[in-house]
């Protein structure tokens, strides 16, 4: 136990600002009374129960995003319409997600997060019996597919808060030896949800095990059956009754702890989309209450950019390939089944390499999430070029190591990038909503220009998407295997904390 005088010269130290802090804006402006003895941080064990409920209204949100894309084709054919406004089942929620993450910071910021949680649950539980109702017989095929379309939409208005809330309820909640594995636990557990539903809905896409039901369109001259595969009705039952169980564990989603585990979580209210914005372009305003915690020099901003296109990209890219894998593969000779095999196989491997990483992370690699994203980035973007070349009949062999590299290092980077943009911009949330906000505006870009480069029926084989390939890895590599070896990444707010934490350790 110090002694009272080594009590008053640790202080006096805390007090006197060091020449580091002179230089780092960030580091220059905490205040003094951070580093008074009365400040004592703690986590609590109820801070699981929470991030269960996270990643469970991820996984369904994930399931109910991507359930219709390892069988478009399929789909397509049953539902009587055409490839492009079942790809738009999946692209909406992009489309929807863009708007809704930029306004999350500020729900927050008004709301806190457990009662928006509330409401963006019972949201997405009202979509999912949306979708169900379009399978009612009395339904014309315009109209089935209209309620699908508004079922999807009210995914797209859910997902973004359940994903950009995650490094912000892990900065709450969670200290420095936990934050960076709540962080990867919720940013996998969308995926999963993906996986899930890339896995199951070809099961229920037999057209042969279907029961007609027969649709009477009424017109002068015309009388026409649509046939409803009766697994169908059992898939969307089934998605309706999972997202309404797994919507009510949005109840264990607490409020930000009494006492918080760092001084980052301390934070009563975090910068802003505008404010991170006027840093970023060197704007701050003297009048905003975090001008002191938005002071940006240009080696910052210049790592905003680069961790935003690099995130972006690979994850915009990731979700294109999502939506469009049956479309991909299936000129090919691939089934259904073994398109969403493959985007199993991508999301699994992921799920696996976070898993075991992220402890990693938040004991051993914990200031060093940079040296990782310079490694990770360019292996992944030569993977994404190769599918150039390995996506050709027959191919398992070359098609599975290709995407298990992709998955192994795109789960990894999700928390990096998500804990890089938290040190730079010191706001969770805002750089998490600009991150997803990125991604998922560029998975729209990515799936309509992929669409657009698709093969006519003439080509060999028919309706392939071998231009479509070219575009994403050149794209990719172009975007991301030399922009990010410029990342500096210096993690001042770790620092931070870690500091805090030795010395309250000392005093204990």
């Amino acid at each position: 136990m110090a002694g009272p005088d080594a009590k008053n010269r640790e202080s006096e130290e805390d007090k006197r600002p060091s020449s580091s802090s002179e230089e780092d804006p960030i580091i220059h402006n905490i205040p003094a009374a951070e580093s008074s003895d009365d400040i004592h941080y703690r986590v609590y064990k109820r801070r699981w129960l929470g991030l269960a409920s996270l990643c469970l209204l991820n996984i369904a949100s994930g399931m109910c995003w991507l359930w219709f894309a390892p069988i478009s084709v399929t789909a397509a054919e049953q539902l009587g319409v055409s490839l492009t406004r079942i790809t738009w089942l999946s692209n909406v929620v992009c489309l929807i997600y863009v708007p809704v993450a930029f306004a999350v910071p500020f729900v927050i910021d008004r709301f806190k997060i457990r009662g928006p949680s509330i409401t963006f649950a019972l949201i997405l539980c009202i979509g999912a019996w949306i979708r169900y109702s379009a399978v009612a017989h009395s339904n014309s095929p315009n109209t089935a597919y209209t309620l699908l379309l508004i079922g999807q939409i009210a995914t797209g208005i859910t997902q973004p808060w359940f994903q950009v809330i995650g490094p912000r309820y892990s900065e709450l909640w969670f200290d420095l030896k936990g934050r960076t594995t709540a962080t990867a636990i919720v940013a996998i557990s969308n995926p999963v949800g993906c996986a899930l539903g890339e896995l199951i809905s070809p099961l229920y896409s037999d057209v042969r095990k279907s029961v007609t039901y027969r649709i009477y369109l009424f017109s002068p001259t015309l009388h026409a059956n649509w046939a409803i595969p009766s697994l169908w009705v059992y898939q969307l039952l089934t998605l309706a009754i999972i997202t309404t169980i797994l919507s009510l564990t949005t109840l264990g989603i607490l409020p930000a702890p009494p006492t918080p585990p760092t001084y980052a979580g301390s934070h009563e209210r975090a910068p802003g989309v505008p404010e991170v914005a006027r840093a970023a372009f060197g704007l701050t305003s003297r009048n905003s209450a975090h001008s002191t915690h938005l002071k940006m020099t240009p080696r910052q901003r210049v790592d905003l950019l680069i961790v935003t296109i690099v995130f972006g990209v690979l994850v915009g890219a990731a979700d294109a390939f999502f939506v469009l894998v049956d479309q991909i593969c299936n000129p090919y000779g691939y089934s259904n089944n073994a398109s969403g095999n493959m985007g199993g196989a991508l999301i699994i491997s992921g799920i696996i390499a976070a898993i075991v990483s992220a402890p990693l992370f938040d004991r051993v690699l914990t200031h060093h999430l940079g040296f990782v994203a310079k490694v990770l980035v360019p292996i992944m973007s030569v993977a994404w070029l190769s599918l150039i070349w390995d996506v050709r009949p027959n191919n398992y062999a070359g098609l599975y190591p290709v995407f298990v590299i992709i998955g192994v290092c795109s789960f990894i980077l999700l928390p990096v990038a998500l804990e890089l943009g938290a040190e730079i911009t010191s706001s969770a949330e805002t750089s998490s909503a600009i991150f997803w906000c990125v991604a998922n505006l560029l998975s729209f870009v990515f799936v309509e220009v992929m669409n657009a480069l698709r093969a006519g029926t003439d080509a060999s084989p028919p309706n392939n998407m071998k231009r479509s390939l070219i575009f994403l890895g050149a794209v990719v590599m172009a975007s991301c295997f030399l922009p990010v070896f410029a990342l500096e990444a210096k993690q001042w707010n770790s620092y931070k904390n870690t500091r805090r934490g030795e010395r309250e350790r000392g005093r204990d």
